[in-house]
């Protein structure tokens, strides 16, 4: 870049350049890194807290889990929220989220139930409900759909197989503490839980095969 260079890119980035001063000579300026900055668009009220939010695969719903007792599901268009249906849970409702084809949808409940529904863009009809020994903050379907996770406040994660019809827990994994957030990566390969001991875990999934032992 040379010394010119360098001073004058100095100038620049430091935002001390005058206009009225001399001209900059060959300018150069070289990206270090990516800037990122969040522009708040709309916010949607709510009757009480919000514990819960996730958007459709597709990006055209967007749903709440409220402290009202309700999850609901919006359209979006990237300027506006429009509500489409709430659906009235018992208790509390923390988590929520969609499975990667956005076919179901599932909701974390302070009943101690995880609620999974088929989702057609207009209902939400309950398929399946999966008793907890206590209230439920976190849910999330894995990328290929074929897992379903929860976070529960008796201190423990569970990861279910999931095929449409029937949830069948495979692996439990226990905590110091109450389980607020669980979510796989986009790749499968990795899964994460926010933990009330104020820690975030990262794993790896190791998949093994499972063998079947006959007799002649």
């Amino acid at each position: 870049m040379g010394e010119d260079g360098a001073k004058n890119y100095e100038r620049i980035m430091s935002g001390k350049y005058d206009k009225k001063e001399a001209p900059i000579t060959n300018p150069i300026v070289q990206p270090t890194s990516d800037i990122i900055s969040l522009n708040e668009i709309l916010k949607k009220k709510h009757p009480n807290s919000v514990d819960g939010v996730g958007f459709s695969p597709d990006g055209k719903y967007f749903a709440t889990g409220c402290y009202d007792n309700k999850a609901r599901i919006y359209s979006f268009d990237g300027k506006n929220l429009n509500e489409i249906l709430t659906k009235e849970h018992p208790n509390y409702v923390g988590g929520v989220g969609f499975s990667p084809d956005g076919k179901y949808f599932a909701t974390g409940c302070w009943n101690n139930k995880a609620r999974i529904y088929s989702f057609d863009g207009k209902d939400l009809n309950e398929i399946l409900t999966k008793e907890h020994p206590s209230y439920i903050e976190g849910v999330g379907f894995s990328p290929d759909g074929k897992y379903f996770a929860t976070g529960c406040s008796d201190k423990k994660v569970r990861i279910y197989s999931f095929d449409g019809k029937n949830l069948n827990e495979i692996l439990t994994k226990d905590y110091p503490d109450y389980i607020e957030g669980v979510g796989f990566s986009p790749d499968g390969k990795y899964f994460a839980t926010g933990c009330w001991d104020n820690k975030a875990r990262i794993y790896e999934i190791v998949r093994r095969k499972k063998w079947q032992i006959y007799k002649n």
